[in-house]
C-alpha cells in the first residue's frame, strides 16, 4: 500500500498538468481566431496604396499578371484593356484625348462595359515611370459598379489625390505604364512565412494605422513587411496585424 498510494497521486499530478497544457494551448489557438475578419465588399475610404483597412477571404490564389501587346483584348466584340482605358484617361486629363468630353463622368459612361468587367470589385490603378511609382490610387472595397468606371475614376484620383510623389507633369504622363490591381481576397496570417511578394501583396495595421503594398511592390518578404510598416507609420520592431493580399494584376 506504500508504493500504490504516491504512485495514484502521481498520476493525479500528471492529469492535472495535462488539463493545464490543453488549456493553454486553447487560448493560443482563439486569440489567433480573433483576429479580425471582413469581407472585400465591406465599406472603407478609397485610399493611396500606401493607406487602407483590412478586408478578408475569398479564395487565396497567387496574383495572376495578364497583358497584351496592343493593349487589346476581345469579348464578343472588340475592346479596350483596363490599362489601355487608364491611358485613355491619361490623356483625357492632359487634354491628349481624340474626342471631347464635357465632363469625366461622360467620358467614363461613354465607355462600353465588356461581360467580364460587368462586376464591383476593389481596385487599385498604379502609373510608374522607369520601374518607379509616381502614382497609385484604389481602395480595398469595391467603389464602383464596374471595372471600366473603377479604372477610369482610380486612374484620375491618383492624378488629382495622391500626396507621396510630386504630381504627374502634363509633360510627363505620355512616358507612364499604367498598371490595374483587382483585389480578390485579403486574409489574416500569423506570420511571413511562405509569403511570396511577387505573388502576394501585404496589408499591415495597428491602433488605426495601415497601409498596403501590392504584388509587386517588393522582392524580399522581409522588406516588404518593413516598408509597409513604415508606410503605415508604425514601429519596423514592433508585431502588428498582418494580411495577404491576393490579387489580379493586369499590365
Amino acid at each position: 500500500m506504500r508504493l500504490v498510494v504516491p504512485t495514484i497521486v502521481g498520476l493525479l499530478l500528471l492529469a492535472l498538468l495535462a488539463v493545464f497544457i490543453d488549456g493553454k494551448r486553447t487560448a493560443n489557438a482563439r486569440s489567433l481566431q480573433s483576429i479580425p475578419v471582413v469581407h472585400v465588399a465591406s465599406a472603407a475610404p478609397a485610399a493611396s496604396c500606401s493607406e487602407s483597412l483590412p478586408v478578408d477571404k475569398a479564395a487565396e490564389q497567387p496574383a495572376k499578371t495578364s497583358s497584351s501587346p496592343t493593349g487589346i483584348a476581345t469579348d464578343n466584340a472588340v475592346e479596350e484593356s483596363l490599362p489601355a482605358i487608364a491611358r485613355q484617361t491619361l490623356a483625357l486629363h492632359f487634354g491628349h484625348s481624340d474626342k471631347h468630353y464635357r465632363s469625366l463622368k461622360e467620358f467614363a459612361d461613354s465607355l462600353p462595359v465588356p461581360a467580364k468587367y460587368r462586376k464591383s470589385e476593389p481596385m487599385f490603378v498604379t502609373l510608374s515611370k522607369n520601374g518607379k511609382t509616381r502614382a497609385c490610387w484604389g481602395s480595398i472595397s469595391a467603389q464602383y459598379p464596374d471595372l471600366v468606371k473603377g479604372t477610369v475614376y482610380a486612374t484620375e484620383a491618383a492624378l488629382t489625390k495622391e500626396y507621396r510623389f510630386h504630381k504627374v507633369r502634363p509633360s510627363e504622363w505620355n512616358t507612364l505604364k499604367s498598371q490595374v490591381t483587382i483585389i480578390k481576397s485579403i486574409t489574416p496570417i500569423a506570420s511571413m512565412e511562405g509569403q511570396n511578394p511577387l505573388a502576394y501583396g501585404l496589408l499591415v495595421r495597428k491602433g488605426g494605422r495601415g497601409a498596403i503594398l501590392l504584388p509587386g511592390e517588393a522582392s524580399d518578404a522581409t522588406y516588404q513587411l518593413i516598408q509597409c510598416k513604415v508606410k503605415a507609420g508604425l514601429d519596423p520592431h514592433k508585431p502588428c496585424q498582418m494580411y495577404r493580399v491576393v490579387a489580379h494584376v493586369l499590365n
